[in-house]
């Protein structure tokens, strides 16, 4: 805690007024607070959006990804180094510190700001019911230590399009940053669940699958903003926009990955015809 700094997370934060505090406290809750109080979800799932952006592009390649980017020259060289991708700019969505790890020759201070750069990875599960959710919540976080989890969502309750009829979807977010064991922790989540209400009984669950995310977190310490202006002048100059969460180094929301996309295409043709 004495490395972060809390400025990244003002935008989250509801500021309440005094009158709504003590309303809250005398049990009269009329109005929610917060940035995400209601939003728009796809049917089907987030995923609907990028299948359809993917209909209307079909020359886009999947699943390849260049070995070197000679940010001097603008040239993508990828795994065999008999393919050569030149290109007027380049956007870039990995993560910053894997973008840093791309570059063919970069200058020392640039290295010296990308190993700088610190996140948090996350393991979380997916997990599926024989019995529809008997919360009708979205999202809980769970500060209690004896839970092996700190938030809890329910997919389906976002749409019932997720799961079977009379079935249930969740997602679960692990405390631990280390690989669990299965074996365990499967029975520890189950019980939890329906300590909480989620299900009836550990029978109810389906099955868990376990799930990575290796770059889930920014770490906003100290040196996070020092790396960053080093960073964003250098790539902006190689004509290289790098943005999202992820290429941008940050702590977003689905909602800022659509303007993060609409501006990184405005940017990109900006370099282009420069």
């Amino acid at each position: 805690p004495s490395e972060i700094t809390a400025a990244w997370c003002q935008r989250f934060v509801p500021l309440p007024k005094l009158e709504d505090v003590v309303a809250g406290a005398v049990g009269l809750n009329d109005r929610e607070l917060g940035y995400n109080t209601s939003f728009v979800y796809p049917r089907l799932g987030i995923g609907e959006l990028t299948k359809a952006m993917a209909r209307e592009l079909p020359q886009i390649e999947y699943r390849r990804a260049p070995k070197t980017i000679d940010y001097q020259n603008k040239r993508l060289v990828f795994e065999d180094e008999d393919e050569i991708v030149t290109y007027d700019a380049l956007i870039s969505t990995a993560p910053m510190k894997v973008l840093g790890s791309l570059l063919l020759a970069p200058p020392m201070r640039v290295l010296e700001a990308t190993s700088s750069l610190r996140c948090q990875l996350l393991y979380y599960l997916d997990v599926a019911t024989k019995t529809p959710s008997k919360k009708d919540l979205h999202w809980v976080y769970v500060p209690e230590e004896k839970y092996p989890f700190y938030r809890i969502g329910c997919y389906s309750n976002f749409s019932a399009a997720l799961a079977p009829t009379n079935k249930a979807c969740f997602y679960v977010e692990l405390t631990s940053r280390t690989e669990p064991n299965m074996e365990t922790l499967v029975p520890e989540v189950a019980q939890a669940m329906t300590a909480m209400g989620f299900v009836d009984r550990s029978e109810d669950i389906e099955f868990m699958r376990l799930r990575k995310i290796d770059f889930a977190y920014v770490i906003f310490d100290d040196a996070y903003f020092s790396a960053l202006e080093t960073l964003k002048p250098f790539y902006e100059a190689a004509s290289i926009v790098s943005v999202g969460r992820y290429g941008g180094w940050n702590y977003s929301s689905m909602e800022d990955a659509l303007l993060f996309g609409r501006d990184a295409a405005q940017r990109a043709r900006a370099h282009a015809h420069a």
